[in-house]
């Protein structure tokens, strides 16, 4: 695929030639993926271009840190970011179940490090860089729209269920750090099937102060409560008695804030989709 005309500034800041380009679409991010080797992301969404200069500032800290590869931008301006590919598979369930048992051990081990440290980030300094709490009341926000945008297409059941499961959401109280906020293996965590190990976490788009059992419930869905037990004999972050319930309360709700989601950037499919969801399984 040839550049588009308005990213033809890139082949002057990469000193190569451009032999192949592919573009990525995301909902607040667009990536243009230069000769199999560069990544650039562009942001789309109104909101994007502020959590684009957060993404710089905490990922040129946390990279020296990190236990496991990260994107380090080597290209920035005022509206883009560069880094080199992150080459590697993605994690899905199906390929780590493939894995001997020692390599499973390892990459269980890599996740627990990557998160003790993530989680372990100082508050403090993540809010000097402008990172938000919470989203900015993303939550909040979310109960809203399900209440005037989402509840009327629903059964009189599913909305009694759907509501209460809101409000404990919210009744919760965690020790807040520093979240990744979209770790879902299979999207993020790439594996290198040589080393079969975990080679590089992408997307740090997400990035909020909020309860760390957000990033953790991905490994209860993704690989089980065995696989979440190992991760937290071996996680330093702040665990508390009650982390597994919230974990299994915030994977409950998924299709409720991905609902809202959608409504959020027009996605009348998915959103079909969301409502399906929240009927299977609220509505009983």
């Amino acid at each position: 695929m040839p550049l588009p005309s308005n990213f033809n500034f890139l082949t002057s800041i990469l000193h190569e030639p451009i032999e192949s380009t592919q573009i990525h679409h995301g909902d607040d991010f667009f990536v243009v993926e230069i000769n199999h080797k560069w990544m650039f992301r562009f942001p789309r969404s109104q909101a994007a271009p502020a959590v684009l200069e957060i993404e710089k500032k905490f990922l040129a800290e946390f990279a020296p840190l990190s236990p496991v590869p990260i994107p380090v931008y080597e290209f920035q301006g005022s509206d883009f970011a560069g880094y080199r590919k992150i080459e590697g598979l993605l994690l899905s369930p199906s390929r780590y179940n493939a894995l001997a048992f020692e390599r499973r051990k390892r990459i269980v081990h890599q996740i627990s490090a990557f998160l003790s440290v993530l989680h372990g980030f100082p508050v403090k300094r993540a809010r000097l860089m402008g990172m938000s709490v919470g989203w900015d009341g993303w939550r909040e926000n979310a109960f809203q729209t399900f209440k005037t945008e989402i509840a009327t297409r629903l059964s009189h059941k599913a909305i009694h269920n759907a509501m209460g499961c809101f409000e404990e959401i919210l009744s919760k109280t965690y020790n807040p750090v520093v979240i990744h906020g979209d770790f879902y293996p299979k999207d993020h965590l790439f594996f290198d099937p040589q080393q079969q190990e975990l080679c590089g976490i992408i997307d740090f788009g997400d990035l909020t102060i909020e309860d760390p059992a957000i990033d953790l419930k991905n490994i209860l869905s993704s690989f089980g409560i065995e696989v979440l037990t190992e991760v937290l004999e071996n996680y330093h972050g702040p665990a508390d008695a009650a982390m597994i319930e919230r974990m299994r309360l915030l994977i409950r709700a998924e299709p409720l804030f991905d609902s809202t989601y959608d409504v959020q950037f027009g996605y009348p499919g998915r959103l079909t989709h969301a409502i399906r969801e929240i009927e299977a399984r609220f509505g009983r």
